[in-house]
């Protein structure tokens, strides 16, 4: 799952999708990957097998792909406080007797997802914010 947070100066969309590790698998046997396809400030995703060096964070900052556009860590964190962050998917995971397949979202599994009661899926205590 990715979150989405506000730019805080101008870019070319409403937002960014925070990605802080583009890897669904890193094993020695299996390196799975999502790679951004960026289209008019729009981010979708496609996986890919190998290994990438694509990273949008560095020392908590977030570079945005669309833009180039740097937002500090203490901004990210205050918008997660805050809660002023969405999220979305863009992955499913398989498991079975073969081991894990990893496919992107169709329309079946976002209506799988609607009929999930949404307080089964998150926790109800209050999350720490003193040490973030």
């Amino acid at each position: 799952m990715a979150a989405n947070y506000d730019l805080p100066l101008k870019t070319s969309g409403p937002g960014c999708e925070f990605l802080r590790k583009p890897y669904l698998s890193k094993t020695t046997s299996k390196k799975i990957y999502l790679s951004p396809l960026i289209e008019n400030g729009k981010i979708d995703f496609e996986i890919k097998n190998g290994e990438t060096n694509e990273s949008w964070m560095k020392r908590g900052n977030m570079s945005c792909p669309c833009c180039g556009n740097t937002t500090d860590v203490k901004v990210l964190k205050k918008q997660f406080i805050d809660g002023k962050t969405s999220e979305r998917i863009i992955a499913v995971i398989w498991e079975s007797e073969n081991g894990k397949t990893y496919k992107l979202p169709t329309d079946r599994d976002f209506e799988a997802l609607k009929l999930i009661p949404k307080d089964s899926l998150r926790p109800t205590e209050q999350m720490p914010t003193k040490y973030t």
